[in-house]
Order: structure tokens, then C-alpha cells, then sequence
């Protein structure tokens, strides 16, 4: 594992796998990092500055909102309080025509951090604990 540092938030994520700058397409500007070995295997990580102090209530149902605002189908099993690896998060799935990710969301000081975890649905656990490690590394650098 490495520490990557984009933007305000730093992560640990696999050494080898490939770094990408995502700024076009559906979805939020994003760091894409991929495995070399499976190209439907990766992670995703955006960032967004709050303009004030939110709890996680506030962050979620801000999220909540904006996701409604997208076309029926594509953000799907929202949960405004959850858990993963450690940290209470806001949870959805992405579905796209070539690919699902799974969501995780939530506030570190100033800054919402979002981790995404791709993979095929067969190779699911082999991407958990590369997820967990990105979920619970993830922190506001700034």
C-alpha cells in the first residue's frame, strides 16, 4: 500500500494499481485507481469542500437529495447512517451500464471524502479488504 495524496485528502491504496484523473463522464470528478490485473476492479475517490460545519445528518441528507436529482436506476440502496470499516457512513450503489460501485460517504473536518469500490460481482470479496483499507486510511489533509 502507498499513501496517495490528491487534492485535500489522503488514502492509502494498492502500490501497483494504476492512478487515474477522472473529469469527464457521468458522475463526480474523481481519482480512479485500478488494478493492473482487472480493469473492472478499482477505486474511486472524490472530495468536496463544505461551506460550513455539517453534522453527518445534514451531510447525508444533502447527498440524499442530490442523488434524487439523477435518472431512476442509477443511485440505488441509499442508507444515510451505516458502517464500514470502522467509520459511520452514508452507503449507495452507482449503477452504470458497464460497471456498479459501491458507495461510501462521510465528513472529515471540512471536507466530504467518498470512496467508491468497484468490482465485479464474483471478485467482490477479493476487493473488501483493499476497500476497507481506503475507507479507514481516507482523512482530510488539510
Amino acid at each position: 500500500m502507498t499513501l496517495l495524496v490528491e487534492g485535500r485528502v489522503g488514502v492509502m491504496v494498492p502500490a501497483q494499481w494504476v492512478v487515474k484523473r477522472v473529469t469527464s463522464g457521468p458522475g463526480s470528478a474523481r481519482v480512479q485507481i485500478v488494478s493492473p490485473d482487472d480493469a473492472t476492479t478499482a477505486l474511486h475517490v472524490t472530495q468536496s469542500p463544505l461551506a460550513s460545519q455539517q453534522t453527518h445528518e445534514q451531510m447525508a441528507q444533502s447527498l440524499r437529495g442530490a442523488l434524487g436529482q439523477e435518472p431512476d436506476g442509477v443511485f440505488v440502496d441509499f442508507k444515510p447512517s451505516d458502517s464500514r470499516a470502522g467509520r459511520v457512513v452514508a452507503t449507495y450503489r452507482e449503477i452504470r451500464k458497464d460497471r456498479a460501485i459501491a458507495w461510501f460517504v462521510w465528513i472529515d473536518r471540512s471536507l466530504r471524502i467518498a470512496v467508491g469500490c468497484q468490482s465485479a460481482p464474483v471478485r467482490d470479496e477479493a476487493m473488501r479488504e483493499v476497500c476497507d483499507r481506503a475507507i479507514e486510511s481516507a482523512h482530510s489533509v488539510f
